[in-house]
């Protein structure tokens, strides 16, 4: 905690710190150290309510467990084969509607965007 004026603790589902308030900070172990207070966290979550998984995730994992259990009870590459690449194509499809679900990030008044711009 040297150098830190506050120390909190991590949520217990906290799997990764996206980011801390566009605040200084630094993950140690299950704390996070910053001299802001409030510090408000955006994280990754571990998410054990498969209730709310997403469909396009749960076709992804499906296709996925299908690959890895075709050719153990199948014996047929050629079935691995199939849902390894119906795996592929469901995580495609998942990533690409996930990344467009979300407002773009904006640039806020960064001088040299602003001189670009005319402004």
């Amino acid at each position: 905690m040297y150098g830190w004026t506050y120390a909190f603790l991590l949520p217990a589902d906290c799997l990764r710190v996206l980011d801390a308030d566009d605040a200084e900070h630094k993950v140690e172990g299950r704390n996070i150290l910053a001299d802001t207070n409030p510090l408000y966290v955006r994280y990754v979550y571990r998410n054990d309510d498969v209730a709310s998984y997403d469909v396009l995730l749960i076709a992804a994992l499906t296709a996925a467990m299908a690959a890895e259990l075709a050719y153990p009870i199948t014996k047929s590459t050629s079935a691995h084969d199939f849902f390894m690449r119906l795996y592929v194509e469901k995580l495609r499809v998942a990533r690409s509607v996930d990344g467009q679900e979300d407002s773009p990030d904006t640039f806020g008044d960064n001088p040299f965007i602003s001189v670009r711009n005319g402004g």
